[in-house]
């Protein structure tokens, strides 16, 4: 019996806890995996969905939740899979990555809890000889600017991304503590644990500018 993709792709699991809200930005036990690698990055979720349909589909029809984001994104509005491109990027692009989308915690695979918060992460890493089919970001920048990319590093794949393109899986789980009480980091996080659990509407959130008196 022939086996099939996921059957055959190495998997490794990792998990990080961090006691500081800060430090996680600076994971360079996971950017050690990373680095010099074109990847897809997705919640554990659609993880196991993506085993099933051995496949990772584009978003261009809306079948799975988007959020604001990706709404006017290019990649999802070309109907392609967005994948990070890190092959020979310097540390400051990688930065500029970071700031535009945080790929080592990112939103879609994020729980808020009380007390803590978890990312659990799954990274799609592509085998070197798929990286011929790749649409470079320098694509983006010439069909059309006023779509969403992250610059430099954002790349995509057209159409469905089939996992016989797929050399790696890692497995994320990125545990962190809630920041300190009165701290200005606990405050944003209250806000978005109020948002999440519609406490707080888009009328809360509007900041008084001291020349409205």
């Amino acid at each position: 019996m022939m086996e099939s993709p996921q059957e055959i792709i190495e998997t490794i699991k990792l998990s990080f806890n961090f006691n500081d809200t800060t430090d996680f930005h600076k994971n360079d036990s996971l950017m050690k995996y990373l680095s010099n690698q074109v990847f897809h990055v997705t919640s554990i979720k659609a993880y196991e969905n993506i085993l099933k349909d051995n496949k990772i589909f584009h978003n261009k029809d809306e079948k799975f939740p988007i959020n604001t984001s990706s709404k006017g994104s290019y990649g999802r509005l070309k109907g392609f899979v967005c994948l990070f491109d890190l092959r020979g990027k310097d540390e400051s692009v990688i930065e500029n990555t970071l700031n535009c989308y945080n790929f080592l915690v990112p939103d879609c695979s994020e729980e808020r809890c009380s007390d803590y918060i978890e990312n659990n992460s799954a990274y799609f890493i592509l085998k070197p000889e798929s990286y011929k089919k790749l649409i470079p970001n320098s694509t983006g920048w010439q069909e059309d600017q006023c779509k969403l990319f992250v610059p430099k590093t954002e790349c995509w794949f057209p159409g469905d991304m089939p996992l016989e393109h797929v050399s790696k899986i890692l497995l994320v789980r990125i545990h962190r503590d809630v920041p300190v009480q009165d701290s200005l980091g606990y405050e944003i996080y209250q806000i978005h644990r109020s948002l999440e659990k519609g406490d707080l509407s888009s009328e809360d959130m509007k900041i008084k500018s001291p020349f409205d008196d």
